[in-house]
């Protein structure tokens, strides 16, 4: 049963990367900044948060076929 099933779940994934698909992961920082954005001196720090998506596209051989990457940054 356990085999059937892994068959059909794997004859899906086939069948839905055909034409190519796509592997996407976020990673993400928060920090002090130590720079004040109200006066622009050092003296106070400013917490700072960023967001890094990326996808890495792959061809209908499973080859790489590009990379987008997207940043965006919270203060």
């Amino acid at each position: 049963m356990l085999q059937q099933r892994a068959d059909q779940v794997r004859a899906e994934i086939l069948k839905a990367t055909q034409e190519g698909c796509a592997f996407s992961y976020e990673e993400g920082e928060y920090r002090n900044s130590g720079f004040s954005a109200v006066d622009g001196s050092g003296s106070a720090a400013v917490p700072y948060g960023r967001v890094a998506r990326t996808t890495q596209e792959f061809d209908s051989d499973g080859q790489p076929a590009g990379t987008r990457q997207s940043v965006t940054g919270l203060q």
